[in-house]
């Protein structure tokens, strides 16, 4: 199993205020019976949906780790008032004041939810999230109205009400989750050595585990690792603040009562403790808020995992690929690359003035990949340079 290096989480948290709560917590489906099979994309490492809105239809994200979200141009279009506003604060410590609004009706499938309680968002001033080109966001607060399972391995989501409606193998692995007032986002216990903390069950993050660096630092430290500074993953109101990203090879630890082993974890400063879509595909997961229950199926073996890179981690900013994370003691950290060093060719090939569609692909579907080898030349004030990248495992 490798690890991704650089992570997108679109997860959102309310601070505590009442009538927020009281909004996100309204709402109904109208069924009361069903079996309702929706497909979903994972183009992204995340799963998006089709939902429809007054006859007109909508990518929306199906999001564990948020509330119910909409665009300001979705708001600005269904004529939705403010209800409130209130303070949320993203996966990597950003906050912003929001406003809060009502869906009267949306349909998710053949599934028909009324008075949903949202937070409105731009989420296009992200480039990486205005690359996935979607309108909003399914939350917990909408998903805790039905029970719903997430099929990776047919990119199938489907909801019933009922739990015996699915199928569940005798040896399933169960977690107990803490529902996050208001939201309800699922909340699962970890522990590493002696130090547990509880943590955000995330469909809205790429990544596999990513963790606080100050809670779990004592029981790490003296663990094999290594570590790179500058972005290493952005959230839904701009990039982690950290300056060093650690990543340490944990050989045991737990996710409530599931042992986990010989997984490469992310530790940062300032950022959330959070699961995401990484380690989840390795599964079918069922997600049942009247019991507060997920329901993990095995389906693909977990691998020891391995951390592989050129040593450097990209964002494309105006459309072409800055260095935005160098890993310490790699050829490209003793070369000399700078973070902010914009990239202009690689090998033979001009990347100065990449499009827009071009930029998103290679967001997601690394530019350096094919070879073992690259020479990529930089512009730095005004003067070019040459380097030579070599792909390395820096962390087994």
């Amino acid at each position: 199993m490798k690890k991704q290096l650089y992570l997108f989480c679109l997860s959102l948290f309310l601070f505590s205020c009442n009538p927020v709560r009281k909004i996100l917590e309204g709402g109904k489906l109208k069924e009361t019976s069903f079996v309702e099979k929706i497909p979903f994309t994972f183009d992204f490492g995340l799963p998006i949906v089709i939902v429809e809105i007054e006859g007109k239809t909508y990518n929306f994200l199906f999001d564990t780790g948020a509330p119910t979200v909409i665009s300001p141009e979705l708001q600005a279009l269904l004529k939705l008032e403010p209800k409130t506003v209130g303070k949320t604060s993203d996966s990597q410590g950003n906050s912003s004041q929001q406003a809060f609004v009502k869906i009267p009706s949306m349909k998710i499938g053949n599934l028909n939810f009324e008075n949903i309680g949202a937070t409105v968002i731009d989420m296009k001033k992200v480039f990486e999230f205005k690359c996935m080109n979607f309108d909003g966001i399914i939350g917990a607060n909408q998903m805790e109205k039905a029970i719903w399972q997430i099929d990776y391995r047919n990119n199938i989501i489907t909801a019933s009400n009922n739990i015996s409606n699915f199928n569940i193998p005798k040896h399933t692995e169960i977690l107990k989750f803490a529902p996050r007032k208001g939201q309800k986002t699922p909340k699962v216990m970890v522990k590493i050595g002696n130090k547990a903390m509880n943590t955000t069950f995330d469909t809205g993050a790429t990544t596999d585990f990513s963790f606080p660096f100050e809670t779990y630092k004592s029981e790490i430290e003296f663990l094999t690792g290594t570590e790179a500074i500058g972005s290493s993953s952005s959230g839904i109101y701009g990039t982690n603040k950290g300056p060093i990203t650690t990543y340490k090879k944990i050989p045991k630890f737990t996710l409530d009562n599931i042992q986990i082993a010989n997984q490469i974890v992310t530790f940062n400063e300032g950022s959330s403790a959070i699961i995401g879509n990484a380690f989840f595909k390795n599964y079918r997961l069922i997600l049942d808020w009247k019991e507060n229950k997920i329901y993990m199926i095995k389906e693909v073996e977990i691998k020891n995992a391995t951390l592989e890179t050129f040593g450097i981690g990209l964002r494309y900013i105006n459309n072409q690929p800055t260095i935005a994370k160098i890993f310490k003691g790699t050829d490209a950290d003793k070369s000399g690359l700078q973070i902010g060093d914009k990239i202009i060719a690689i090998d033979d090939r001009d990347v100065s003035n990449l499009t827009e569609t071009e930029a998103c692909n290679y967001t997601f579907n690394n530019i350096l990949s094919g070879k073992e080898s690259r020479n990529i030349t930089v512009l730095r004030e005004g003067n070019k340079r040459v380097f030579n990248l070599k792909k390395a495992i820096v962390l087994n």
